[in-house]
């Protein structure tokens, strides 16, 4: 290929990316302004985040484990009281996990075959979780290892052991590690390495190919996953706005999700004038006062947190003010409802979006959430 030939790789993906331009522009909702702004910038972001995924970091005999998420550098389903690492690597082959273990109060290492984007579905392999982690030493320098094998874990072994090739579930190709932490300003977050186990890492020279490839799986990666996230937000505004619905796999009768949480969701539409009114009952008490986590987070129509390294857009068991019967009540709106509302969460210009409600470890049933949308002179004069 002749350098004035190779130009058609990047004039091949400019018009890939133009034709992205109508997963914004042709929504089945009708955006505001803020939300078509935003909606470009995630497809900026998205293309991004698919670069690192497929290509940059989605190497698996050169294995990295990188932050992934960051305040310009977010996907759905994401909350601001997360920090998420990931690492793509080969299910067929060992590695070793090392690191220290942080303050996060809940940690989860997983192990997925697949990633959304970039294969057609994503089912977890095996986990390890706070509870099931063996550390030595204690506090945040605690440290540990983690064996990852396509074989089972041997019954004669005592640490920590992720199995990577599952013959009923497929074979993992995808780690994500989460931290949660109810105040990640002050989070000391786990360090997190890995090396491979009786073989050499390495990575080839990049070729024209290879960027080929990955500008191709960038933009099928945005696509899937712009698709994905805002179809959930489209049906909720449109079906049933402002109510908050149980995740499907999340009810108490349900196994519990793999990794200790259950999740509500809804969509909202909520103008500048109005206020909408979430209250969680009795979320202070028995026996919610058992989940060592829950949060309640404002999203944009693109399901990206709307304050992720902030605090404006989402509270938590421990930021939260609760009534005298220990409900928590949240006040959504653009303007300051004042003194009647303890946990006022800030739209800042949003009309619409979506919203999620997060319980963890604990299989109590989720809370029946109570919404409702009314004047915000109203709401003033009643709470």
């Amino acid at each position: 290929m002749t350098t004035h030939e190779s130009a058609e790789i990047w004039t091949s993906h400019a018009s890939r990316i133009a034709g992205l331009a109508d997963l914004v522009a042709d929504t089945p909702v009708e955006l505001d302004e803020v939300s078509l702004a935003e909606g470009y910038r995630h497809l900026a972001r998205i293309l991004h985040m698919g670069l690192l995924s497929v290509h940059d970091y989605g190497s698996t005999t050169d294995p990295h484990v990188y932050l992934a998420k960051t305040p310009t550098q977010l996907t759905g389903g994401v909350t601001s009281d997360c920090t998420y690492y990931e690492c793509f690597f080969d299910g067929d082959r060992a590695y070793r996990l090392s690191g220290t273990r942080g303050s996060a109060p809940l940690l989860e290492i997983t192990v997925i075959a697949g990633k959304i984007g970039i294969t057609d579905s994503g089912d977890m392999i095996d986990s390890i979780r706070e509870d099931t982690l063996f550390v030595e030493g204690a506090g945040k320098d605690g440290r540990f290892d983690v064996t990852m094998s396509p074989d089972p874990k041997p019954a004669d072994f005592d640490g920590n052991w992720l199995w990577t090739d599952d013959p009923n579930r497929g074979r993992a190709t995808y780690m994500i590690i989460r931290q949660y932490s109810m105040d990640t300003s002050n989070l000391v977050p786990a360090k997190i390495e890995i090396e491979p186990v009786g073989w050499e890492r390495s990575r080839d020279p990049i070729s024209l190919g290879d960027i080929d490839q990955a500008l191709r799986k960038s933009a099928s990666f945005t696509e899937v996953l712009v698709r994905h996230w805002t179809a959930m937000s489209a049906a909720m505004i449109e079906q049933l706005p402002n109510q908050f619905l149980i995740v499907s796999g999340a009810a108490a009768e349900d196994e519990p999700m793999p990794t200790g949480h259950r999740f509500s969701t809804a969509g909202f539409k909520v103008e500048p004038d109005q206020a909408w009114v979430i209250t969680i009952p009795g979320i202070g008490g028995s026996p919610y006062d058992d989940a060592p986590y829950w949060g309640l987070q404002l999203c944009n129509y693109w399901f990206e947190p709307l304050d992720y390294g902030d605090t404006w857009g989402h509270i938590n068991k421990a930021t939260a003010t609760y009534g005298e019967d220990g409900s928590v009540t949240a006040v959504v709106s653009e303007q300051d409802p004042g003194d009647v509302a303890d946990n006022w969460l800030q739209l800042r210009g949003h009309t619409m979006g979506s919203a999620q409600f997060r319980l963890s470890r604990i299989r109590s049933p989720l809370p029946e959430i109570e919404c409702r949308v009314m004047n915000l002179e109203d709401l003033r004069s009643t709470l």
